[in-house]
């Protein structure tokens, strides 16, 4: 825990899916934190964050 702030969804968001839509060794979290001008802790933060999220709703918006 830090005493600075959550960044915002919507940069969390971005984060997120600038990471995902990479395959394998093609970017590392490294180029994704150097890209978003925040350091490597905060893109495991931002991605935890988003998948705690999207699971929070899957069973609200998966139907089969």
């Amino acid at each position: 825990n830090s005493n600075n702030p959550q960044l915002h969804i919507p940069v969390q968001l971005t984060v997120f899916l600038n990471g995902i839509s990479h395959y394998g060794n093609a970017v590392t979290t490294k180029d994704i934190a150097d890209w978003a001008g925040v350091s490597v802790g905060t893109i495991y933060n931002c991605q935890k964050h988003m998948i705690i999220a999207i699971l929070q709703l899957h069973d609200q918006e998966i139907h089969f």
